[in-house]
């Protein structure tokens, strides 16, 4: 599909809306309009280019799960790719998920 009939099928699903683009990485965000309010989802420029009107539909309007290739999280107040990271700053990650990330002090240093 071209990024051309990618815009038209969006302006005329009565679901969707097209709400901008990202350079890096380059993406096409769309808001779905739902019953439970509004959702915004990303796609890929590659995705766009390459997949059918159908499996694009099915995932923007949550028929379909969507395969997610590019992983960001916050730190520190700001966002950042994980893709790249070390298996240190990956496990670090891990724990703060699980709310697991506070460094044991040793009995010795706790009477002291």
């Amino acid at each position: 599909m071209n990024a051309k009939a990618f815009f038209a099928a969006v302006q005329e699903h009565p679901d969707l809306a097209w709400i901008g683009v990202n350079a890096n990485p380059p993406e096409v965000f769309i808001r779905q309009n739902s019953t439970d309010g509004p959702l915004d989802r990303a796609v890929t420029i590659p995705s766009l280019l390459t997949a059918k009107w159908a499996d694009l539909e099915a995932v923007l309007t949550g028929k379909k799960e969507g395969r997610v290739m590019l992983h960001m999280t916050r730190i520190v107040g700001y966002y950042s790719y994980t893709q790249g990271w070390n298996k240190s700053k990956l496990a670090e990650l891990r724990d703060r998920h699980k709310g697991d990330y506070l460094v044991p002090v040793p009995e010795a240093v706790a009477h002291v």
